[in-house]
């Protein structure tokens, strides 16, 4: 997927998803589910971003 350069401003609220390819599961087990949170978690407390 080639990089769409949004830009992002501060203060406002944004709809972040994902999906498998061709609306396939993007999580094959829960350990696939809890490696996201905690990277979200991680992240979010990094860049400072509310989740």
């Amino acid at each position: 997927m080639p990089y769409r350069g949004d830009v992002f401003a501060r203060g406002l609220y944004y709809h972040v998803y994902n999906r498998g390819a061709g609306h396939g599961l993007l999580f094959f087990n829960p350990g696939n589910y809890e490696y996201c949170l905690r990277l979200v978690k991680r992240y979010s407390e990094r860049y400072g971003v509310a989740v």
